[in-house]
């Protein structure tokens, strides 16, 4: 299910107490719209695409709205040079999705490198030039750019980033790094072609398998979802972690995460 922590409180959301369509959530991602209305998007790994504003849940699915897929991987918000807004979306056999003024669109045609499962997406701005969208899939790590689907290639990533990655993060605080979660190779940073690894090696309180990775609002810190908990890194490189053992948390798997003023949403 979902879990809220606010204000050193915890709140549970399950398929039993709320209208969350599925217990197993994969992604989430939240939008605020041009009037600053918020609204919390919740990929499900089988029942769809759940949204949450003012209180009121939603739910998107293949059989009730046309959605491409009701297993959702992965979700990134994003805002064009115009002001539109798309919610971006990875599913689990239909690649990547885009949701943009409620209609939903496939961009990978049926069969094709780009129409299987997607893991991980970030919008990334390079210096000079339009943003971009990064995804990841088990054969690799790909770019959307105005010139169509393309992989992305840096020295040394394939050695680094392990068998596959779960997910992509642009730093908004520093433009051109790059956060990357992969499922047996642990955290990287990527920054013009060069890695760090942080394993266990680096006293790093993480696990081989990482899930989620998002910068906390102020950019001061990284908050991690792994399979051994959660962990906050700040810029002092400090590590602060949330397991069952020392919080509320349901379950120390924990798939995904979201920052907002004074919470963290934490998924397990």
């Amino acid at each position: 299910g979902l879990s809220r922590f606010a204000e050193g409180r915890w709140e549970h959301f399950t398929t039993s107490n709320s209208p969350l369509p599925n217990a197993y959530v994969w992604s989430l991602a939240e939008t605020v719209s041009g009037k600053g209305q918020r609204t919390l998007w919740i990929g499900t790994f089988g029942g769809g695409l759940a949204r949450l504003t003012d209180g009121v849940w939603t739910t998107l699915s293949k059989a009730g709205s046309g959605f491409p897929d009701d297993y959702i991987t992965a979700l990134a918000p994003s805002k064009g040079a115009h002001g539109g807004r798309t919610l971006w979306i990875g599913t689990r056999t239909s690649g990547l999705a885009r949701l943009r003024h409620d209609a939903f669109g496939g961009l990978a045609p049926k069969g094709s490198p780009f129409s299987g499962a997607v893991a991980g997406i970030t919008e990334v701005s390079p210096l000079g030039a339009a943003p971009e969208i990064w995804f990841t899939m088990d054969s690799g790590v790909f770019r959307l750019s105005e010139q169509g689907f393309s992989p992305l290639t840096a020295p040394g990533t394939k050695e680094g980033f392990g068998n596959s990655v779960n997910v992509l993060l642009s730093s908004k605080r520093h433009p051109g790094v790059v956060w990357i979660g992969s499922n047996s190779a642990g955290l990287h940073r990527w920054e013009n072609g060069q890695i760090r690894t942080y394993d266990r090696r680096d006293a790093a309180p993480l696990g081989s398998t990482i899930f989620d990775v998002r910068e906390s609002l102020d950019g001061r810190a990284l908050l991690v979802a792994s399979r051994v908990g959660a962990a906050r890194l700040d810029e002092q490189g400090s590590w602060q972690v949330f397991t069952r053992k020392s919080t509320p948390l349901l379950d120390d798997h924990v798939t995904a995460l979201e920052a907002r003023r004074l919470l963290v949403l934490l998924l397990a």
